[in-house]
């Protein structure tokens, strides 16, 4: 609370709102390629989001954690459907 001589309060509702808001913009501005480098940097951002005690914070968290989720998923997808040493393989729908 007290860091050298000054007051320092913890954010109120609608500042950590306006953080997990820019946060799920931000990470749904990347393409799924971009996502695995900027990934472990966000996901303990992402993760505070989703715990926080406001929904609409929650909210913003769980959006920014479905397009991360959505990514994993198509990143998955295209990558099994490389060739593999003549024979391609395709994940089942």
């Amino acid at each position: 609370m007290f860091e050298n001589g000054h007051n320092r309060a913890e954010p109120d509702t609608f500042a950590r709102c306006l953080a997990g808001r820019q946060l799920a913009f931000l990470i749904r501005q990347l393409d799924y390629q971009q996502l695995g480098s900027i990934l472990p940097l966000a996901l303990p951002c992402v993760s505070a989001t989703v715990k926080d005690q406001s929904p609409a914070v929650q909210c913003y968290g769980l959006q920014a954690l479905q397009h991360v989720a959505t990514g994993e998923c198509n990143s998955a997808r295209t990558l099994a459907c490389l060739p593999t040493g003549g024979r391609s393989q395709i994940l089942p729908q």
